[in-house]
């Protein structure tokens, strides 16, 4: 039964798109995998931070890729880390790798993200607290 589910929306495909949309599963699956090894293996250097941004950036827009060639043959709702693809016979929900992808993104630059918001808030600060003794000098 859970089986029939899983595997029903790929049905209404036209045979010969699924065939490309399942190399593109498979390459995004690979990916992934490559993903997951990188970023256990290696240090957590700028080298490695931007290789892992990159691999990272290609896994989100190959994941929104099949979710379009999918979305002309059924109806697919994003959901907070996931999606919902719906059919007259049913629905399945799935992760969305392209909105995990982007918080490891944020995960992974955290550091770098939190010092620019510091020092913009600092100049904002800064700028603010001058315009105000500039307009108390008028």
């Amino acid at each position: 039964m859970w089986f029939e589910i899983l595997i029903y929306p790929l049905y209404i495909v036209p045979p010969e798109h699924i065939i490309y949309i399942y190399d593109l599963q498979q390459n995004l699956c690979i990916l992934i995998i490559v993903f997951l090894i990188l970023a256990s293996i290696l240090e957590l250097k700028f080298l490695t931070k931007i290789v892992l941004s990159i691999l990272s950036s290609i896994i989100a827009i190959l994941h929104y890729y099949v979710l379009i060639l999918v979305s002309k043959y059924e109806s697919i709702a994003l959901i907070p880390l996931f999606i919902v693809e719906s059919t007259k016979k049913g629905s399945v929900l799935s992760l969305d790798y392209g909105q995990i992808m982007f918080i490891v993104l944020i995960v992974l630059w955290r550091k770098e993200l939190i010092r620019y918001f510091k020092r913009l808030h600092k100049g904002i600060v800064k700028r603010e607290a001058t315009s105000v003794s500039s307009d108390e000098a008028k």
